[in-house]
């Protein structure tokens, strides 16, 4: 595992910043690899729980109804 988020996020393990923008990130490696699931990990270093429970709640509003329309396209 790399040391650190942003060599995670350099390497293309790790997506941050808008729903739109992880969004696509996300449905480029899902899409070229073919792969049907991901695990996520919302909370990072000192991260406030606050914090994390918004990631997680725009996550779920945002970024997943763009990855089940690839899985709807894909079946």
């Amino acid at each position: 595992m790399p040391p650190d988020f942003d060599t995670l996020v350099e390497g293309g393990q790790a997506f941050c910043g808008s729903p739109a923008r992880v969004a696509e990130g996300l449905s480029r490696q899902l899409r070229d690899a073919g792969l049907n699931y991901l695990i996520g990990n919302f909370v990072f270093g000192t991260m406030a729980a606050g914090d994390a429970q918004a990631s997680v709640r725009l996550f779920a509003e945002a970024v997943m109804p763009e990855l089940r329309a690839l899985q709807a396209v894909a079946a």
